[in-house]
């Protein structure tokens, strides 16, 4: 069973208190150390499916963790399959458009 849980973005703070709590004398760096060129990920990265299955894999850390599901945008569009008349139709109209002269 878990004892103690850090929220990252109080981890400085709370990794602190808890190493007072047991006396030990192990504090963390107070820059990060980063490389020069990463790259940052972010909420505007994640696709749809992305936020979804997130949201469907972490359900319960959410809910016990207190934080909001991430909001998903709207999933994209359906993309309706011609069916085999309508994709007749497209082609007549092609091809009459070349015989026309049309591109």
């Amino acid at each position: 069973m878990t004892k103690h849980v850090i929220k990252f973005e109080n981890l400085t703070a709370e990794f602190h208190e808890l190493m007072e709590e047991y006396s030990l004398p192990i504090r963390l760096p107070e820059h990060r150390v980063r490389p020069r060129h990463t790259k940052h990920l972010t909420y505007d990265n994640l696709s749809y499916s992305n936020i979804a299955m997130i949201n469907e894999i972490y359900a319960d850390d959410f809910r016990s963790f207190g934080y909001e599901m991430m909001l998903a945008p709207s999933p994209p569009p359906l993309k309706k399959k011609k069916s085999a008349v309508e994709s007749d139709v497209d082609a007549e109209a092609d091809d009459v458009t070349k015989n026309r002269g049309g591109k």
